[in-house]
């Protein structure tokens, strides 16, 4: 034990410690070492750790040289077996140690939007003030984790880092214990009158420490994580058995709330597949105000085991939900956070009647079908593209052969399938100017076709991700490389006129697209167009009106979502649609 002190204002004590310690490098003994040598045993080297104890007033620091110590501190505090001890709450640690005029020199962020291609995880971002550089559609959906500032301290520059999520501060390297004792003493002060903030920069998704709180959930989506080469055949498995699965929150009635403490919650969950309720689960959620957590439990209630057992897998076994409450909070990996929403509004919508009939030959169209199906084998519903614009089809993809094949004048390409451009790819005939449209589509289908259904961010979140994922193929030469890789399988419609009266005829393959792509050259403009009919025009014009916090935040996280979609669009000189229910 190191002696107790008293340097000015500040008192404390300590440990001194040894550890036997297993090197990194030693990986069994059938490897080698660094210098060649073969170890049978493990070896051990002793290392020597420091803890000590710094008081100001009813402020304690800790210095912990072991990475392990202030975890096992805090998780003492938490099991309430270290008494009368409370951390730092992360707002009255962002009020005392950041400044909206201190530059930010490095910023650690983490994502909690679904994992996609096109969007980073997390960054790490250093320059001379990174609060200039932050981007503010791409990066609200990420949150404070760690950064570095520039202050004045004391007359002269210093940098502080602070981590407020884990309680943690570091203030340069102190040249010798007085220095350090000081510079404990001034961060302990700053915490005296400090006021609370709710994120270091205004801009990013704000962490919540109290969880308990939060609004009621009515979205359940999942988001993979990782490398599909790094996974484990339950994950794989259970990925596969998920295809095509959309989840729908039975909302009111399947949401009980129980608000004792601890808060739990139940949620009925099904799980939607090509319109039919495959299976329905029970998910749990229990919420902790001493971790800030939201652990999440699943039960089968009825339907497909196979389902259930795969949501089970993803959900309680991997952590890979993403929910989304009422109030506008959004919990991902167990963390609860509050995004930072644009409230300027998306307009670029085109609202269109599902429900009517398509030409004299069509039905309706079924919001909730993706693609053509028919049975299979088993008498389950199989995916069958060739049934695209067949006579009684209602699927989405029938919708858009109809619209953009006997509707629109020029060649249209069914594209869907692994590493596609876009479900469908139009392409216009040419302008009185020599100028064609060529226009990429994106079909969703709704969880729920019921009226007056909510509004879901979650159904539009999977669409404008692979929406913006495909910009990559934005060149028209971009993608004749690409459709010349198709299959001589591939849809493709060209429409016509016969004696007046329109025509549509059918080829095969993407050659014959690309050829023509090719021949219009570079007198190309380019638009994106996603089918997602879940919103109703009627439901969001009235939730425009309302002044309840619940229900405008839903429209500034979808909002922001499609503003941040269309801004990509623009940076690759594209227009940007979104085609959803007029009722």
């Amino acid at each position: 034990m190191i002696a107790p002190f008293k340097v000015s204002e500040l008192e404390g004590t300590g440990y001194l410690y040894s550890v036997n310690e297993v090197p990194s490098w030693w990986l069994g003994p059938s490897k080698s070492t660094p210098q060649g040598k073969e170890h049978k045993k493990k070896p051990h080297s002793k290392n020597l750790h420091m803890l000590l104890l710094a008081k100001y007033k009813s402020y304690i620091a800790v210095y912990a040289s072991h990475g392990s110590d202030w975890n096992r501190i805090l998780t003492a505090i938490e099991n309430n077996e270290l008494k009368g001890l409370t951390p730092i709450a992360p707002e009255l640690l962002n009020g005392a140690f950041t400044d909206p005029n201190w530059p930010m020199l490095a910023v650690w962020m983490k994502g909690i939007h679904p994992p996609v291609e096109q969007k980073a995880n997390s960054k790490q971002l250093t320059g001379l003030n990174i609060r200039s550089a932050l981007d503010p559609f791409g990066d609200q959906t990420y949150a404070f984790s760690s950064g570095r500032s520039k202050l004045n301290k004391d007359g002269e520059d210093a940098t502080l880092g602070l981590s407020p999520s884990k309680h943690k501060i570091w203030l340069g390297h102190p040249s010798c214990f007085d220095d350090f004792c000081s510079d404990t003493l001034w961060c302990l002060k700053a915490l005296e009158g400090a006021k609370r903030r709710d994120s270091p920069i205004a801009e990013l998704a704000r962490p919540l420490s109290k969880v308990t709180s939060i609004g009621t959930p009515t979205e359940v989506a999942l988001h993979l994580e990782g490398e599909m080469s790094q996974w484990n055949d339950e994950i794989k498995d259970a990925v596969s058995a998920l295809d095509r699965v959309n989840l729908n929150v039975d909302s009111p009635h399947g949401v009980v709330i129980n608000s004792a403490s601890p808060r739990k919650d139940k949620v009925q969950v099904s799980a939607i597949r090509d319109g039919c309720v495959a299976s329905t689960v029970c998910l749990e959620l229990s919420y902790s105000d001493a971790t800030g957590r939201v652990n999440a439990s699943l039960k089968p209630v009825s339907g497909d085991s196979k389902i259930s057992d795969s949501l089970r897998i993803l959900i309680e076994n991997e952590d890979w939900a993403i929910i989304r409450y009422d109030d506008g909070h959004v919990v991902a990996n167990g963390r609860a956070y509050m995004p930072s929403y644009n409230l300027k509004p998306f307009t670029s919508w085109n609202w269109v009647d599902f429900g009517k009939t398509l030409g004299s030959t069509q039905t309706g169209t079924d919001i909730t079908r993706e693609k053509p199906t028919q049975k299979g084998e088993k008498g389950n519903l199989v995916t069958d593209l060739s049934r695209t614009g067949e006579l009684g089809d209602d699927s989405l993809f029938s919708w858009v052969h109809f619209h953009w094949g006997w509707e629109r004048a020029g060649h249209l390409l069914c594209d869907d399938g692994a590493g596609e451009i876009a479900d469908f790819v139009h392409l216009a005939d040419e302008d009185p100017d020599g100028v064609s449209l060529l226009t990429l589509i994106h079909i969703k289908s709704s969880s729920s076709s019921s009226p007056g259904r909510k509004i879901s961010v979650t159904q539009y979140e999977e669409v404008a991700g692979q929406a913006v994922k495909n910009l990559k193929h934005a060149s028209p030469k971009s993608i004749i490389d690409k459709l010349k890789t198709l299959s001589s399988g591939a849809l493709h419609w060209v429409s016509g006129t016969i004696n007046g009266a329109p025509t549509l005829s059918a080829r095969k393959g993407g050659k014959a697209f690309a050829d023509e792509l090719k021949r219009r050259g570079d007198k190309v403009r380019l638009r994106v167009v996603i089918v997602q009919p879940r919103l109703e025009k009627k439901e969001y014009q009235a939730t425009l009106q309302q002044s309840s916090a619940s229900i405008t935040n839903r429209v500034h996280q979808l909002g922001t979502l499609l503003l941040e979609t269309e801004a990509a669009c623009r940076s690759v000189g594209a227009e940007f649609l979104v085609f959803t229910s007029e009722k």
